[in-house]
């Protein structure tokens, strides 16, 4: 389990432990849920508006008393989007937030420029309350 959660579990004690694998295990059933009956509405919406992906991802934390609590000791921690868009069959644009934070979304471009190399570049921002932005570019070769 440490290497598919990428985790390190050493040193907890049995009730951490147990803890750890209650926040997964309802972070795995709110995803479960969530792509059985969300897939058919982010596929109507991305429909609808000329998308070709449309997404949304819940993500729950621990949290005693909170407004959005609906599983016992759990409350929703962020939703956010993904919208993308082909512009052309090598050229695939998308654009990710939290849905509430918008500001401090994700951009990214994927140019396909044969059919074994592709060019990712991503501009996100790093620190929102500086205005840092970060810039990546990455070069995939598909062999």
């Amino acid at each position: 389990m440490e290497d598919k959660f990428n985790k390190n579990y050493a040193g907890l004690t049995e009730g951490e432990m147990g803890t750890i694998l209650k926040e997964e295990m309802i972070n795995l059933i709110a995803q479960g849920l969530s792509i059985r009956f969300l897939n058919q509405i982010e596929d109507e919406i991305a429909k609808s508006l000329g998308l070709d992906e449309f997404k949304i991802e819940t993500i729950f934390k621990k949290e005693q008393d909170s407004d959005l609590a609906f599983i016992p000791g759990f409350a929703l921690g962020t939703l956010a989007f993904k919208v993308g868009k082909y512009f052309t069959e090598n050229f695939y644009l998308t654009y990710s937030a939290p849905l509430f934070e918008m500001e401090i979304g994700d951009l990214e471009l994927e140019y396909k420029l044969s059919d074994d190399l592709t060019l990712n570049t991503q501009v996100g921002v790093f620190s929102p309350q500086d205005d840092e932005f970060e810039l990546k570019f990455e070069l995939q070769y598909e062999f």
